[in-house]
């Protein structure tokens, strides 16, 4: 596949990569003139940009046709087999933990419970998914077949933090802005939001959040009216 094609041609690069550079080094070391050491300044400051715009092209275009590949989930002998489904986008991931469970629901399904995919191939998809701050979690990990587990693990280890999970949660419901009257519709409204769709799951996911969340709602609709609060009550 391409995919195959160009992560062996970026195999190649990085290892041309480490060879130049070590006879770059060689020539900087053996420099013994200002002539010399001028012209090796000169000799690197030409040919580092050029490989590091030839890797970044190759590696962006690796995202892509992972993007573009993503396996479809094996069906067994369910009644879909033999089904074109439409294809579904590889999920990206940036940090945000308010984020984190859609993407760990995603990407275990498309990815890492697939058993038709390889460790190696998981890891570059792995890769290609994490942006910014979650691509720095597990930046430091060679990619091989072997590591893939450790990189989920890390990555999973970090972000599946119950205290940090409901505590981003509930601060982003108790800063949504209060109703300014009761009604079916406002309630309805409230209830629509994305955040609260995201805490539903997670207070059944995590025992003592749904309390919060029905402290939520009543400060949200009772607007600061103290007999209102006082007379309603939550299962």
């Amino acid at each position: 596949r391409d995919s195959i094609e160009v992560e062996t041609r970026i195999g190649k690069l990085e290892q041309l990569c480490k060879d130049l550079e070590g006879i770059q080094q060689q020539l900087e070391d053996n420099a013994t003139t200002v002539d010399e050491v001028t012209y090796n300044a000169v000799l690197r400051e030409d040919f580092e940009p050029r490989l590091i715009r030839l890797q970044s092209a190759l590696k962006a275009k690796f995202k892509q046709l992972l993007r573009d590949e993503v396996p479809q989930q094996r069906v067994g002998s369910s009644p879909l087999q033999g089904i074109r489904l439409p294809t579904i986008a590889l999920p990206e991931f940036d940090g945000d933990y308010m984020q984190w469970l859609t993407f760990k629901d995603t990407f275990e399904c498309l990815i890492h419970e697939n058993d038709d995919v390889p460790a190696i191939q998981k890891f570059h998809y792995l890769r290609a998914a994490v942006k910014g701050e979650a691509a720095q979690v597990i930046e430091a990990i060679t990619i091989s077949s072997i590591n893939y587990a450790l990189a989920w693990k890390t990555l999973s280890e970090r972000y599946s933090n119950e205290y940090l999970l409901k505590k981003r949660h509930l601060q982003a419901m108790f800063g949504i802005t209060p109703a300014k009257k009761e009604s079916a519709s406002t309630l309805h409204q409230l209830m629509n939001l994305s955040v609260i769709k995201n805490i539903e799951p997670l207070g059944r996911k995590y025992r003592g959040l749904e309390q919060y969340f029905g402290a939520f709602v009543m400060h949200k609709i009772a607007d600061n009216n103290p007999k209102r609060l006082g007379r309603a009550r939550f299962e």
